[in-house]
């Protein structure tokens, strides 16, 4: 290959690679908002889906159609359904201990257990279990959140862990 031509194909990799890493610094990473030093992250905005009809999602988070079903048999539903999102567990966590008492679900006990929580809401006539954990993916991690609504039952505010099932 020619010198000059190598000298050439150099620069323009030289002068990409300057002219990429300022727009990186410029766009930095994705935010729920303004931090500020020594206080926990906001809280996501609540989001309602029709399948978790009554059930806040944090914002940011989508449904996993092929790990979710729900359905509505006279008035009585039941869903189970998987979402993910980014914002980290802690802060799902503290969406549904302001959000769900505001649709009128009574918390009940939660766990953390080997990196998972597992709350439980009740309201008058159904009970809530929310699970949050983090999973590693490809390119960093991402939080699971599993909703399972559905009647009330005796043993609805029952909590063991779930070992990570």
């Amino acid at each position: 290959m020619d010198a000059a031509i190598l000298t050439s194909r150099m620069w323009r990799v030289l002068l990409t690679g300057v002219m990429l890493v300022p727009l990186a610094l410029l766009t930095g990473c994705a935010s729920t908002g303004p931090m500020v030093a020594g206080e926990p992250p906001p809280i996501p905005q609540a989001l309602e889906r029709p399948e978790l009809r009554g059930i806040p999602v944090p914002e940011g988070f989508r449904l996993v159609p092929e790990r979710s079903q729900s359905w509505d048999r006279g008035g009585l539903r039941e869903a189970r359904c998987e979402l993910e999102g980014q914002a980290a567990p802690l802060e799902v966590k503290r969406f549904y201990d302001k959000y769900l008492p505001e649709a009128r679900f009574t918390p009940g006990p939660w766990v953390f257990n080997n990196g998972e929580y597992t709350l439980r809401y009740q309201s008058s006539t159904e009970d809530c279990i929310v699970i949050i954990r983090s999973q590693a993916e490809l390119l960093g991690r991402k939080t699971v959140l599993k909703i399972d609504v559905g009647p009330k039952t005796a043993a609805g505010m029952d909590l063991k862990p779930s070992g990570g099932q």
